[in-house]
């Protein structure tokens, strides 16, 4: 973890803004998931501490809390290389590297289209909550607003779907054939 930290020195980018995005929901999660791993039901061990909890006994032991420290050091350490590569390499280089690396070519071209139909579809999200707003302003009740969103949500599934066909119909003409 110390070399992704170095890296990110190095990479100037603000430290501050980098740990915020790793450090508290990574080990949070991990944490949670790893947690029944430092009981003695799945981790003999030296025990730690007892407690006892609606009549039942829990011993943590410490092999139990090393394994848990453990996994949740190397998630922390696995979502920060991921975090330092994203923020420092342009997407168009990022999906050669893949390719490069031998990652199927239909996985590399999704991974590029999805990441450009995201902003697309934030666009049209933010454009329809601003058309809403203009329209009606704070004026709708909770059930209006609920009906609202739920026809709105239902418009945009429809607009994505018509967009998707006909990106794939342009891509069909062109010759596509999971190749690039």
């Amino acid at each position: 973890y110390a070399f992704v930290l170095a890296a990110v020195a190095l990479s100037r980018l603000n430290l501050a803004s980098f740990l915020g995005r790793t450090c508290f929901f990574v080990p949070l999660f991990t944490a949670v998931a790893a947690a029944p791993a430092m009981f003695s039901t799945f981790t003999p061990g030296r025990p730690v501490a007892e407690f006892a909890l609606f009549g039942l006994r829990f011993v943590i032991t410490e092999q139990g809390l090393t394994s848990a420290a453990l996994l949740t050091a190397r998630a922390l350490t696995a979502v920060s290389c991921v975090v330092l590569v994203m923020l420092t390499t342009r997407h168009s280089d990022l999906l050669s590297g893949l390719k490069a690396l031998g990652v199927p070519v239909a996985f590399v071209m999704t991974a590029g289209m999805a990441y450009r139909y995201v902003y697309a579809l934030a666009k049209s999200v933010e454009d329809e909550c601003a058309s809403i707003s203009a329209r009606i302003g704070d004026s709708a009740g909770t059930a209006e607003g609920r009906r609202l969103a739920a026809w709105n949500m239902a418009a945009l599934w429809g607009r994505s779907y018509k967009l998707y066909m006909d990106v794939y119909d342009s891509m069909r003409c062109r010759g596509y054939g999971f190749e690039p």
